[in-house]
């Protein structure tokens, strides 16, 4: 709390110490919501204040572009863009940086600005915003350039049958497949270009056509990217070997998700341990009492010895190999 004695500051002083420290103070200071300067102090310290000012003053450049540029903005602080007036909300210079701090006050601007390029493209240039594009005008949903930063789901139908405009969005955002037609989900190439994205993959080997779950070529490429991928392949590829070796080999964490009877496979086992040794936990009982199996693992990573059988936990050489690691 700022104490402030009267005969040594005015009323209006007081009001800009009070809010330059607590900008939210404006609210309950209703006689200085149409003070620029007061106002101004309490935008810089809590944008949001914004909302609070004077019908006058939410519709000021000045003030505007205090909140804006404030060290204290936070993206996710939309309120106070919403209240500006609507002339504000559709002055370009003010909109663009706006849109340049936070891509999802696209929302907010007028049917003018989301009809215009250079606006769309700046409130899409953030990592966090290709959601953005559902804004846009129509027209600009379905700009190739435009659609390609935005999520596949909201480009033009016309955009979303394209294969070749498909394939290039889903080459790295492979998660986006969801987006694709049925038609699209179906061809081999597109979906191969999804599968092949490492980044943003996840798991989108769920989205392609049944027919292409059950495409050797299309499953081996996704779980050599994803190895989760595995659980959406047709069931009798998940008996495959190659898919299987292809998978663990990638993630050993895998071995939890095959049939009991491959977790008794051996070289199987020992495929996952070479990629990570705790993979000893989802091993056969048969095979976490095999020394050679165990041994692997630990060697690849101590703890794994805490999985291996009773008998094997007791053996004098793998204790102290545990140790050696230890000392």
């Amino acid at each position: 709390m700022i104490n402030c004695k009267s005969e040594f500051y005015s009323d209006k002083e007081i009001a800009i110490m009070r809010v330059a420290h607590d900008g939210a103070a404006l609210e309950g200071l209703k006689d200085y919501s149409a003070d620029k300067d007061v106002v101004i102090a309490a935008v810089k310290n809590q944008p949001n204040a914004f909302q609070f000012a004077s019908d006058e003053l939410r519709d000021d450049e000045d003030v505007l572009k205090e909140a804006l540029t404030s060290n204290n903005f936070k993206g996710y602080e939309l309120d106070f863009f919403k209240s500006a007036s609507d002339r504000l909300k559709g002055n370009k210079e003010i909109v663009l940086l706006a849109v340049e701090q936070e891509g999802w006050l696209l929302e907010h601007v007028s049917d003018e600005l989301k009809a215009d390029k250079e606006v769309v493209l700046a409130a899409l240039n953030h990592w966090n915003a290709p959601s953005v594009l559902q804004f846009a005008s129509d027209e600009l949903r379905e700009d190739r350039e435009v659609a390609l930063k935005g999520w596949l789901s909201f480009a033009s139908k016309k955009l979303r049958e394209d294969k070749d405009f498909v394939m290039e969005i889903v080459s790295t955002h492979g998660n986006m497949l969801e987006a694709a037609t049925d038609k699209l989900k179906d061809d081999k190439d597109v979906v191969l270009a999804a599968v092949k994205d490492r980044v943003y993959n996840d798991e989108c080997l769920q989205y392609a056509s049944d027919r292409l779950k059950k495409d050797k070529e299309v499953v081996l490429a996704a779980v050599k990217q994803d190895s989760h991928s595995y659980k959406h392949a047709d069931n009798k590829l998940k008996q495959d070997r190659d898919i299987i070796i292809a998978t663990i080999k990638n993630n050993g964490w895998m071995l939890k998700e095959l049939p009991k009877k491959l977790q008794n496979d051996k070289d199987i086992v020992l495929a996952a341990i070479e990629n990570n040794g705790m993979a000893l936990e989802y091993a056969s009982d048969k095979l976490k009492g095999d020394k050679d199996v165990v041994l692997k693992a630990v060697l690849k990573r101590v703890d794994a010895l805490g999985f291996a059988s009773d008998e094997l936990k007791a053996d004098l050489a793998l204790k102290n190999l545990k140790r050696g690691f230890w000392d």
